[in-house]
């Protein structure tokens, strides 16, 4: 579903937010539609207790999902 609006924001603000997309690598509309879940699916969850660094948009980088502390190792029945 697509949701179309205009939005005035003073010059700082404005500023503020071309910084956050840049540092980001994603367009003015994604930090807006991105912003929004983050602050929609926050009133769903209640219970859950908000982080020391608050809500954060998701980045492009891929995260190992595996840590090192944890590495599985398979016996050799050969």
């Amino acid at each position: 579903m697509d949701l179309n609006f205009s939005l005035t924001l003073p010059d700082e603000l404005y500023r503020e937010l071309i910084d956050s997309c840049r540092e980001r690598s994603c367009s003015p509309k994604q930090f807006a539609a991105e912003s929004l879940e983050i602050a929609l699916a926050s009133s769903r969850l209640p219970r859950v207790a908000i982080g020391p660094q608050g809500a954060r948009l998701g980045t492009r980088d891929i995260v190992d999902a595996e840590p090192v502390g944890y590495l599985i190792h398979f016996p050799d029945y050969t």
